[in-house]
């Protein structure tokens, strides 16, 4: 993988300020899409493991986000994400572990999916930072 390292960062970043833009990420996967514009770096670049059901890697900007937020909400049902721990913060780096709860509501594509049964997934995002802004992504996943 050719990960380039972009602008100059201040490694001096408080958890304060992490865990503001963390907040603002819940919003966002929460039902407020329209956020990705506010946190999402030009140029963004996303290495999902998981199994979406919509492909990734056309995700560059905050529009790109926030259309791929709202196509991935309407997959489940009550869907919600809440933090497990973190943000951790080093330099540029973030790094939070998270939950998703959720219902099947039938339209995922997944062989288990049946409408209203419940489920739980428990990810790890890696972030690197640039002037306050999500510039990379990676996100990983897994039943919990």
């Amino acid at each position: 993988m050719n990960v380039e390292t972009g602008p100059a960062v201040d490694p001096t970043v408080d958890h304060e300020t992490a865990t503001a833009l963390w907040e603002r990420w819940l919003v966002m996967w929460n039902g407020q899409p329209e956020v990705a514009h506010e946190i999402i770096a030009p140029g963004l670049q996303m290495w999902y493991n998981g199994r979406s059901a919509i492909d990734a890697s056309h995700i560059t900007d905050g529009a790109a986000m926030a259309m791929w937020v709202s196509a991935f909400r309407t997959k489940f049902d009550d869907m919600v994400f809440s933090t497990d721990f973190g943000p951790m913060v080093d330099g540029e780096m973030y790094s939070i572990r998270w939950y998703l709860n959720a219902k099947y509501n039938g339209s995922s594509g997944f062989p288990e999916d049946v409408p209203g049964e419940p489920f739980t997934r428990a990810g790890v995002d890696l972030w690197r930072v640039t002037d306050g802004k999500i510039a990379q992504v990676w996100s990983m996943s897994t039943a919990a």
